[in-house]
């Protein structure tokens, strides 16, 4: 795991599926962060349009630039189409915030060649 941890903070673009505007929310704080230590980050929620002067993109899908992986923070229930989409894109790396992954969401991950990690916290991880 620590592997495809380190892997993942390689990364340049992230997009942070469950973003929010709540300050209390994990949403908000993985989203400020990744782009506190230079990452590009794609606020992912179906429910805002901004989030301090960002765009937030309704889905993966709608995100035309690269990215390289994901942090998934919503509940396991609301993954399902957002790891089609993640496989469509061509991203390799998503990072499931602990309460946010299943085991049928880890299945899809490394039966598509996706390395996934979970049980750790990207807070935690990060420092």
């Amino acid at each position: 795991m620590e592997s495809k941890i380190k892997k993942f903070f390689k990364s340049k673009s992230i997009a942070v599926v469950g973003a929010s505007r709540d300050k209390a929310k994990y949403g908000y704080k993985v989203f400020h962060l990744l782009k506190s230590k230079g990452y590009t980050v794609y606020p992912v929620n179906n429910k805002i349009k901004e989030l301090d002067g960002e765009t937030v993109y309704s889905s993966i899908e709608n995100i035309e630039e690269h990215i390289d992986a994901v942090s998934i923070i919503i509940p396991p229930a609301g993954a399902d189409s957002i790891m089609e989409q993640i496989y469509s894109k061509g991203i390799k790396s998503v990072w499931f915030q602990p309460g946010a992954e299943s085991y049928k969401l880890i299945r899809y991950c490394t039966a598509h060649k996706i390395e996934v990690i979970y049980h750790k916290c990207v807070l935690v991880e990060a420092y």
